[in-house]
Formats: structure tokens, sequence, C-alpha cells
């Protein structure tokens, strides 16, 4: 799986490490690999070689900045601050906002930024959709983070530690199907909460939050003013979102079900004139999900996929091999 990973050490030695190999890789995909070493830091990216200029691995003026996913708005953002690339963009916005910079970022993101005095900002998007998991031990000032979750495990192998479950994680999965909070299955490895950034400096970790989704209704007005005003938005998500394939040169792809979501998704696209549009759906034979989403298909001249789901032949069913060939914890 594509990613990021970074490990900052004060006392353990990173001279001879690479850990690009925790990262998989498919054979017929076309990836970006970058590395970068620093006295008391390493850090590496395995990226998907499409939506390149949204994605950066760059030293600039003494920091390594690297994001991975896709910012909707950069092309707007570029324009409006006159700089040429995503990294000389991410400096003008922290020298001008410092770490609340990320609130003017639209998108699926992760990333960080490294200052080579052994200071490291690590940041998500406003609903971490682009996981980052971590590990800090305070005994010896080593901090661990990636985009999955299994990598951090294989790097703590790797430097001397001894990772275990984690009793409340297992708990939370097994009763409630998710975890609450920054919990996850290890323990001592937490997950980077939606619209935080992660801070270490002088071997001491930090966090901050620049977003959170409120109760508190966006504007207190008549009901048709109020629907106006969500019509705007939900336009203006519509757009980036499209704009984004154009921006590459990519055709459209989105999902399609009978659900309300999806169905307004791409009539809203159909709406604003984006063509183009291959839709796939997946479900049981003949379900609603499927006749609502071919008919719908049909009438906008959209491109259909449909993926059946009937008797369960889409499910692993070979449980034993995959767990006995998995590294575990």
């Amino acid at each position: 799986m594509p990613g990021l990973m970074g490990i900052i050490s004060e006392k353990k030695k990173l001279e001879n490490i690479n850990f690009l190999g925790t990262f998989h890789k498919e054979p017929s995909v076309s990836y970006c690999i970058d590395s970068a070493r620093f006295a008391k830091a390493y850090f590496c990216r395995l990226s998907v070689n499409k939506f390149q200029n949204d994605k950066i691995f760059k030293k600039i003026s003494n920091k390594l900045i690297s994001t991975e996913g896709i910012i909707l708005n950069s092309k707007s953002l570029l324009r409006r601050y006159k700089v040429k690339d995503l990294s000389e963009l991410i400096l003008k916005l922290y020298n001008q906002y410092n770490w609340e910079l990320f609130k003017k970022l639209r998108g699926n993101f992760s990333g960080f930024i490294y200052f080579e005095d052994n200071k490291l900002i690590v940041f998500t998007d406003q609903f971490a959709s682009k996981s980052i998991y971590y590990f800090y031990d305070e005994n010896s000032n080593v901090m661990i983070f990636s985009s999955e979750l299994k990598v951090v495990v294989k790097v703590m192998k790797e430097l001397g530690f001894n990772p275990h479950l984690d009793i409340s994680g297992a708990y939370c999965l097994l009763t409630l199907g998710f975890m609450l909070g920054d919990l996850t299955l290890v323990e001592g490895i937490k997950k980077l909460l939606p619209g935080n950034v992660l801070f270490y400096k002088n071997g001491q970790i930090s966090l901050e939050e620049y977003y959170r989704v409120s109760c508190k209704p966006y504007i207190e007005d008549d009901e048709e003013e109020i629907i106006k005003e969500l019509d705007r938005r939900f336009i203006e998500a519509v757009k980036l979102e499209y704009e984004k394939d154009l921006e590459y040169g990519y055709s459209h792809i989105a999902t399609l079900s009978a659900g309300l979501d999806s169905r307004t998704n791409v009539g809203y696209a159909k709406k604003l004139g984006f063509d183009n549009i291959t839709c796939f759906t997946f479900s049981e034979s003949s379900y609603l999900d499927e006749k609502i989403a071919k008919k719908i298909c049909s009438d906008n001249h959209f491109e259909f996929i449909f993926f059946a789901l009937d008797n369960g032949d889409y499910l692993m069913k070979n449980i034993d091999e995959i767990i006995s060939s998995n590294d575990g914890l």
C-alpha cells in the first residue's frame, strides 16, 4: 500500500536502515519512490504515479516537505499565492499561518514537514481520510509514524521494541466494529485524529487541533436561504472533485447505487456539464442498487460497470493461509 513513513531518534542509530521494503508494491503499478536521511531522522515515501503535482517529497529552505493524497484546491491556491509548486505553497502558508495552514487545504491528504533542527510536524486532513499512525517512546525519544499500522509495527521491531496487543482496542473492534478516539490494535501506537497536527520537538510530542466538526449552525436564516447555501456548497464540492480529473486529463469515475448521496453526486456532475463519467456499482444481482444505477447510467449516457456480490464469492475464504503468512505482532 502506498504511503509515508518516518523515524526520529535522539539515541538509536539510523545509519543503516532502509524501510522502503515495508510498503507493499503491486507489480503492475507504477510508483514514485523517495527517501531522505538526516543525522537523527529517516523518511521515505511510496506513491502511485498519479496526481503527482499534488504529492511532494522535496527539500526546500532547510526543510523536507512531503504529502500523500490529493489536494483538491491546490491549483487555485498556487494561483492565489503566486507560487510555482506545492512545496513552495506549503512553505509560504506555513510562514504566514504556522500549523494552522492546513485549514486552507481541501481533499484527502496527509504529510509531514521536517526541520533540520530535528523538529517535525505530521498532519492529516480534516476527516483523516489518509490515516497516520504513530508511536512514541519517551525513554529513548524515538518517534515512528506511517500511513500503515503494520509498517509502524515492523519498524518498532527493527529498533528493538516489542509490540503487544492493545486490549482496549481489541474490545472496541469486537464490540463496536471500529476504534474509539486514537486507539489501535497495538499498545503504544495511536492514530492521528481528524483535523489534528502532531509535533515532535526537543524529544517531546504534542498535538494541536486545526479543525473540528461543529454542531453549531453555519447560518441561522430561513429555510430557503439555508437550502441555497447548501446547494452552493455542494456545487463547490462537486466542482473541486471533477475539475481535479480534468486538471490531469483523467476521465471521471464515481460509485453509484440506489442511495441518495451517490445519485446526487453524479446528478450534479451531469448538471454542471461534466461528461465521460464511468460509474461502478456492487450489490447482489437484481437488487435495487443495480437496477436504479443501471437506469441512471442509461438515461445519462454514463458508462456502467457492475460487480455482483452473489453467494459471497467476493470474500477471501483462505483465512488460515492469510493468518499463517502474516508477520503478526
